[in-house]
């Protein structure tokens, strides 16, 4: 008699963590739509992710040319990991603003949802006069990791 085949997922709760990204925001502005400026890698949660800061938006539809895009894009190999996240800019004394909620996203390796974010984040105008000093602009980024899938997929076997 054959054993019947398995499919199982796992599920994993993980606790939050912090980065800062200074991007140069003067030297951003001659990007066209559409074009960003990555964060180095950083390790959070035990995986790879990276911010992407498009200083005139996205091509999106929803787009307003007059704001800043955001976005925070997964970089490691993985099935699944559900994660909330909060992207954020330091103002000129150091407080973090409150202008966007936190998402809760499931990203993947697979490119079409290897990132998520805020497609009009802030106005250009508002960061450059409130939250860039000396050129430069301090991108706070919480990410908790909710849940995590192992991909095992398929398993069969007896004992």
């Amino acid at each position: 008699m054959a054993t019947p085949s398995l499919q199982s997922r796992s599920l994993a709760i993980i606790k939050g963590s912090e980065h800062y990204i200074e991007v140069n925001f003067s030297e951003s502005k001659h990007l066209p739509v559409g074009q960003y400026i990555s964060s180095p890698t950083f390790r959070a949660e035990g995986y790879d992710w990276a911010v992407q800061f498009y200083p005139h938006g996205t091509l999106h539809p929803d787009n307003k040319e007059t704001h800043v895009s955001l976005f925070l894009k997964f970089l490691s190999e993985m099935n699944e990991v559900q994660a909330e996240f909060f992207l954020n800019v330091q103002d000129q004394q150091g407080k973090l603003s409150t202008t966007c909620e936190p998402f809760v996203h499931t990203f993947t390796s697979h490119p079409s949802h290897d990132n998520w974010g805020y497609i009009g984040f802030i106005s250009r105008d508002e960061l450059e006069n409130f939250f860039c000093e000396d050129g430069m602009v301090v991108i706070s980024c919480k990410i908790r990791v909710l849940s995590v899938s192992s991909g095992i997929d398929d398993c069969s076997g007896g004992l």
